[in-house]
């Protein structure tokens, strides 16, 4: 096994390249086709302390979305058009097809008085939002919707692992196990089926349940198999075991 570093690899960056060092510490990334879709928080016209957003117009402080082609080995920022979701982090994010989806996630807020600076007032949602990639190639630009779904949707939450499956009798579906709120960590999970939009509650699940955590990873192992490693419980620590979801 090598790895390489396919920024520095080649010196086809693309205009964009300089640009990716805005980005804060954490980057959200997906995979469609040949090229890995990037997005996250970034801060290009204002420098605050890390993850404070003035009041005012916190959207213009959401990063855009950056794709790098490994083709091309070449950096492209993505253009958009539609609704899209205000500035956050700690969102989950998983791709299907020719679209991003995006779950949950929490914001930071200055409230009215400034003068006290160590106050934060905290946004957690449960929010669903899609990027569909597929008119990028015909038309330059790709479309930003929030769902409206339908159902017992999971509560607000930050930090959930998230990712997408094809169920052999439930179709495409996105899977969102666990996450924070406040100071608590959970451990159900819930699934979106993205054919109907529709949110399932919480899945009745039996065996060795795993603890409760945010920050794990979660992958579709198979059609019918979902993956689960480590994260972080706020009763547990720093996690490293590894659960198969059935």
């Amino acid at each position: 096994p090598e790895w390489k570093d396919l920024l520095r690899s080649d010196d086809r960056y693309g205009t964009d390249a300089e640009e990716l060092r805005v980005f804060d510490q954490r980057t959200w990334t997906a995979v469609i086709g040949d090229c890995i879709y990037c997005y996250g928080p970034h801060f290009t016209h204002y420098r605050p302390r890390r993850n404070i957003i003035p009041n005012g117009d916190p959207d213009k402080y959401m990063s855009p979305v950056f794709r790098y082609n490994l083709k091309q080995l070449r950096w492209q920022t993505i253009c958009t058009e539609g609704h899209p979701p205000a500035y956050r982090e700690n969102f989950g994010m998983a791709a299907v097809g020719s679209k991003l989806f995006i779950f949950g996630g929490l914001r930071y807020r200055v409230p009215a008085v400034e003068q006290v600076p160590d106050v934060r007032e905290l946004d957690w949602n449960n929010e669903v939002h899609v990027l569909d990639t597929g008119p990028f190639e015909s038309r330059g630009v790709c479309a930003r919707s929030e769902m409206r779904y339908q159902g017992s949707a999971p509560a607000p939450r930050s930090d959930p692992a998230t990712t997408v499956g094809r169920g052999q009798r439930d179709g495409v579906s996105l899977y969102v196990f666990g996450g924070s709120f406040q100071d608590n960590s959970g451990n159900d999970i819930h699934r979106l089926d993205l054919d109907t939009e529709t949110w399932s509650g919480e899945l009745d699940v039996r065996g060795s349940i795993p603890c409760e955590r945010a920050r794990a990873t979660l992958s579709a192992a198979s059609d019918s198999r979902l993956v689960m490693y480590g994260g972080y419980g706020s009763n547990h620590g720093t996690l490293n075991d590894v659960y198969l979801f059935d």
